[in-house]
């Protein structure tokens, strides 16, 4: 008898070594434009984005790094190589800034016009989703080009902003 559970502890020890321990993360929240490292008890050999428009994720070795992209919530699921379960949680990604200002200008239609300010020191347009279109086209069109030439690209030409109505 001593034996028997002798073994059956020397076999949980074993099985415990050889598990992959998922990380106990329930949510993870973030603002848009911010991103955190997280330490993951493995290599991540799948991850899974419910949603990659409201969050984005680079793996580095057993690193992590989420960054908020829009506002909302999602899921992240990683697995190991095994296809054991490191990582289940949600995301939720905040719009607050002590810098942002939003500007709301009436409404033309059903189609409102609200226009966003990151005023830090003095207030620029900033993208944020659900802005209204016509006043970011310029905006968009030199971010556009700007993450082009950081990542190499030296065609910056890109479409126009388009003509308001």
């Amino acid at each position: 008898m001593y034996r028997v559970t002798f073994r059956s502890f020397l076999t949980a020890v074993a099985l415990m070594a050889t598990s992959t321990i998922a990380l106990a993360v329930d949510t993870l929240t973030l603002d848009v434009d911010k991103s955190t490292m997280m330490d993951l008890p493995g290599i991540p050999g799948a991850v899974v984005i419910a949603n990659p428009l409201i969050a984005d994720i680079t793996i580095q070795g057993s690193k992590m790094f989420v960054l908020g992209r829009s506002f909302g919530t999602t899921n992240v699921i990683l697995l190991d190589q095994s296809g054991n379960t490191l990582l289940h949680m949600d995301v939720s990604v905040r719009l607050e800034s002590d810098n942002l200002v939003t500007v709301h200008k009436g409404a033309t239609g059903s189609i409102a016009n609200r226009y966003s300010y990151n005023c830090a020191p003095t207030c620029q347009p900033e993208v944020q989703t659900g802005d209204a279109d016509l006043h970011n086209g310029t905006t968009v069109t030199q971010i556009k080009a700007k993450l082009k030439l950081a990542t190499g690209n030296t065609d910056t030409s890109s479409e126009a902003p388009p003509a308001p109505q």
